[in-house]
């Protein structure tokens, strides 16, 4: 499945926009996630997605629903709880969030690129998203401007991740504002945080020990995707910060795409 995957992904980004591919790509993600979706379909400009499980999000922007089949299915998000989205991207896994949690719960998104949080935005608005606090910084272990790569749907960093080495041409550098979530947290009022799930490029390991007391008062699960960064895995950073947090039961899943999934509770 992992090769049929990347030729689908390469046909993807080598055919031209328009209603022809996103057809093709609504058919693709039917075939590919038949066991998890009733249903995926591209009309009129608007990306549909529906789960087994009842859950419908639309979408301005053609998505995959990987994100949310492989990491979120199973996760036990109760009505009330209240998640975080680091990495935003185009809302759709804060969508589903948002609608797991119900409207007494909570999803706080963060995300830097700018012209993802636009989609995002339109997103929220289109799916009728009233219960997500949308941020648009990017999380790291201090607050201040940084240098960051911004790739838009194809991915964006603000580390020298393998993606960005490798091409180099996709990327706009520019400066944007971080936050550490320890110094948000007064802000964002948070006294109880259930879930994390942070796909973030690379910046993985500075954002969770900018977030060490956080984590410490409001043991969240984490979902976690890691990245090379100057020819390094994060994955081993990050276990042994989370062991030393507090961590107990982490374990750490093999992906089609070789880079470590980590799973974390308290």
């Amino acid at each position: 499945m992992g090769l049929l995957k990347n030729a689908a992904k390469w046909l993807h980004r080598v055919l031209p926009d328009g209603s022809l591919k996103w057809k093709l790509s609504a058919m693709g993600y039917r075939a590919f996630y038949k066991s998890a979706l009733r249903d995926f379909r591209y009309k009129n400009g608007i990306f549909t997605a529906v789960f087994n499980n009842g859950i419908e999000i639309k979408s301005v922007a053609d998505f995959d629903p990987d994100a949310i089949i492989s990491n979120l299915l199973n996760e036990p998000l109760e009505p009330g709880a209240v998640a975080m989205d680091w990495g935003g991207h185009y809302g759709l896994v804060s969508v589903y969030m948002a609608k797991k949690v119900g409207p007494k719960g909570r999803v706080i998104a963060f995300e830097a690129d700018p012209k993802n949080y636009g989609i995002l935005m339109r997103n929220l608005e289109l799916n009728g998203t009233e219960n997500v606090t949308a941020v648009d910084k990017g999380i790291f272990d201090a607050s201040g401007w940084l240098e960051f790569y911004s790739g838009g749907g194809y991915t964006s960093s603000f580390r020298k991740t393998d993606y960005v080495e490798k091409d180099k041409g996709r990327f706009v550098v520019a400066r944007v504002p971080v936050v550490s979530l320890d110094d948000m947290a007064d802000e964002l009022k948070l006294d109880r945080l259930d879930l994390i799930k942070i796909d973030i490029e690379g910046s993985e390991f500075p954002a969770l020990k900018g977030a060490a007391e956080t984590l410490k008062r409001c043991k969240p699960a984490l979902l976690i995707e890691t990245h090379v960064v100057d020819g390094k895995a994060t994955a081993d950073d990050v276990v042994e910060f989370l062991h030393n947090v507090g961590y107990e039961k982490i374990t750490v899943e093999d992906t089609y795409y070789g880079l470590p999934f980590i799973r974390a509770i308290y």
